[in-house]
């Protein structure tokens, strides 16, 4: 079991891909960033609706919006 400080512990078993296979993963020198984000949510507002498909078009097309 790995320990980092001021964080849960990391153990064999928990790091898995999308056919819930084990991955292996190696400890080194730096950080982890987790951040939460919802899939589609092109203008960061908390939800996936018709506001992110008019944001994402309009990035496509001008690339003048920030998408998240």
């Amino acid at each position: 079991m790995l320990q980092f400080p001021g964080h849960s512990a990391l153990r064999r078993g928990l790091l898995y891909n999308a056919d819930e296979e084990n991955q292996a993963f190696a400890v080194v020198p730096g950080k982890i960033e987790i951040i939460s984000y919802i899939p589609g949510d092109i203008n960061g507002d908390g939800s996936v609706n018709n506001k992110d498909v008019v944001r994402l078009q309009r990035f496509l097309k001008t690339g003048d919006v920030e998408i998240h």
